[in-house]
């Protein structure tokens, strides 16, 4: 009995191992490439086979392969790939089955010396204590179901980071705003017991504070059928409990902001500028009349005067600079400024000159939650603007900079978090990057519908501009115009908010996406149109073609998703690069 099952046992283990081997029977693929190295492989079979591959978690594939044919076999290449985790697709046609292989191609080499610092950007942590929301709960979980940050998981996404953390043991953390959900004093709390086991150690880390962090009137603790209000930090809250995270050490400090200047040694300043609204929020638990709250940003006169004091300083100093802030101070897409004016602080064109009269090159932001680098020529100098993407919203990224302070030299890459030990996801046995993607996606139609409808009359009269498009549509109100924008182009403007979120929005097939926009917006005209104008396809296609409307909101929607806006001298990759500060 015993040597049958050891047979049996035998038996499943060789199925077991030719099912794991399929992919590399299929697919000849080296499991790690070298930044430098074109990407390639070979795939085994006809050519009826359909090949794509996608990068990380990625539901959209990257961009278009070379192929060369053979009797037995396809030799593909996808050329230089940006640094990062790929997996090859390889489905044969008519069938329903896939065969899977991951490779790796490995960050550019930056070789750490005496003159390297090693610094971790993070932004928007938005960490909630998880005494503040009971999962489970009816309350909890329909706010849960309305946002795009994963506040379930966010104590748990932030100790996984910690933990990675203290095995790199990088120099500096920086730490660009939104530390918290709603600025709970129980998450703040929470925050820094578990920032100090990194600090512990050695590593200098530098908070400035986001629109959420301070005196905020939305802090809650939700459990049961509503909430209760918890104690939010006010100022003087902030400044004291994050005394060792930048403040106490500072050399200089902002009289009207949370601002300062701080020297983790003496050939580089990091720049920490404030410019959220806290002080105009109102709360009713402190006896204001109503709760109000601000997520916009401004950086106020005397701040900028006092920058460009610091600035002068360090660099007679001969200091390298480094900025950080919320509020982002470049357009990171076409008509940020128009649309998501919030993202961006409000003397954003004032900001930009100040910055490079001081020649800073380099401001870490956030807020957005995307993972994206623009970049500016303004006076003949650059600015970079390095927005960092966030912990708790897909792909849940931070940045890791490797900066060189004989030189200037900075490296960036883009780290991921993989695993927080969750059960909410390992549970459903799912990696942690698929379950975020799904969650993401979930809630982006609730933002977009309110995004949409409160955009509804400045969105129309774009539309409006070139054609007399509200005339021609039989619409009875401008709300059930927008409500139709939404259900069409809603799942469209979801996928092209994903891919922003990610990065590198060019590393996609963009004739696929380009025919996606044009499917979407032709559907949503053609629904808006009257009934006998829907009747003839063919005549309303044409119709539509030559429609002013079909024009911009094709295009408006394709520069978003190409970034056209950079011209090849300011483009700039999203995820892995190099500046010199």
């Amino acid at each position: 009995m015993k040597r049958f099952i050891l047979t049996i046992v035998f038996f499943l283990l060789c199925i077991g191992a030719a099912f794991s081997q399929k992919g590399d029977e299929n697919i000849r693929c080296r499991d790690v490439f070298s930044p430098e190295d074109s990407v390639v492989f070979t795939v085994r079979g006809n050519k009826k086979e359909q090949i794509e591959l996608f990068y990380e978690a990625r539901a959209l594939p990257v961009r278009k392969h070379e192929t060369q044919f053979f009797d037995d076999s396809v030799r593909v290449n996808y050329g230089i790939l940006p640094p990062g985790f790929y997996r090859i697709d390889l489905k044969e046609n008519g069938t329903s089955e896939i065969i899977t292989k991951h490779f790796r191609v490995m960050p550019h080499d930056f070789k750490k010396g005496k003159n390297t610092l090693n610094i971790i950007a993070i932004s928007d942590v938005h960490l909630m204590a998880h005494e503040l929301g009971q999962r489970g709960s009816r309350a909890f979980e329909e706010y849960l179901k309305k946002d795009r940050k994963l506040l379930a998981e966010s104590e748990d996404i932030a100790k996984a980071l910690i933990d990675t953390l203290k095995q790199s043991r990088p120099d500096i953390v920086l730490v660009s705003g939104d530390l918290t959900k709603d600025g709970a004093a129980k998450s703040h709390e929470r925050f820094a017991e578990l920032f100090d086991e990194l600090r512990a150690l050695g590593t200098q880390i530098y908070v400035v504070p986001g629109n959420h962090d301070i005196n905020n009137p939305y802090a809650r603790r939700y459990a049961g059928d509503g909430y209760t209000e918890v104690e939010t930090f006010s100022p003087d809250d902030f400044l004291k409990h994050y005394a060792d995270y930048g403040y106490q050490k500072a050399w200089s400090r902002d009289t009207v902001s949370l601002s300062y200047a701080v020297s983790p040694n003496e050939k580089l300043c990091i720049i920490a500028l404030d410019a959220c609204k806290y002080r105009d929020n109102t709360l009713l638990s402190r006896g204001d009349k109503a709760d109000r709250y601000h997520s916009d940003g401004y950086l106020k006169p005397e701040t900028l005067k006092w920058l460009k004091n610091v600035s002068a300083k360090a660099r007679a100093k001969g200091q390298l600079i480094i900025a950080m802030m919320h509020h982002g101070v470049i357009e990171h897409f076409p008509y940020q400024a128009r649309i998501m004016k919030p993202y961006l602080v409000d003397n954003y064109a004032e900001v930009i000159q100040c910055l490079t009269d001081c020649g800073i090159k380099l401001i870490v932001t956030g807020h957005f939650h995307a993972v994206d680098v623009a970049k500016i020529r303004f006076n003949g100098k650059e600015l970079y603007d390095m927005e960092v993407g966030a912990l708790v919203t897909y792909p849940c990224a931070y940045r890791t900079i490797s900066l060189n302070l004989s030189n200037g030299d900075l490296a960036y890459t883009t780290d991921l978090i993989r695993y927080t030990g969750e059960r909410y996801y390992t549970s459903k046995g799912e990696d942690f990057q698929t379950y975020a993607r799904k969650r993401i996606a979930g809630g982006l139609p609730s933002l977009l519908s309110s995004m949409i409808f409160s955009k509804r009359e400045q969105l129309a009269g774009y539309l409006n501009s070139e054609s007399d498009v509200l005339e021609m549509y039989s619409r009875e109100d401008l709300r059930s115009f927008m409500l139709l924008f939404e259900k069409e182009l809603g799942p469209l403007l979801a996928d092209l908010i994903l891919l922003h979120y990610e990065g590198n929005e060019q590393l996609h097939d963009s004739e696929l996406l380009k025919n996606a926009i044009d499917k979407h917006v032709v559907r949503f005209l053609k629904s808006a149109a009257p009934d006998s104008f829907r009747e003839d396809e063919e005549t309303t296609l044409k119709m539509l073609e030559s429609m002013g409307a079909y024009r911009r909101l094709s295009s408006i929607l394709e520069l978003f998703l190409k970034d056209l806006r950079h011209t090849e001298d300011t483009r700039v990759d999203d995820c892995n690069g190099r500046i010199k500060i």
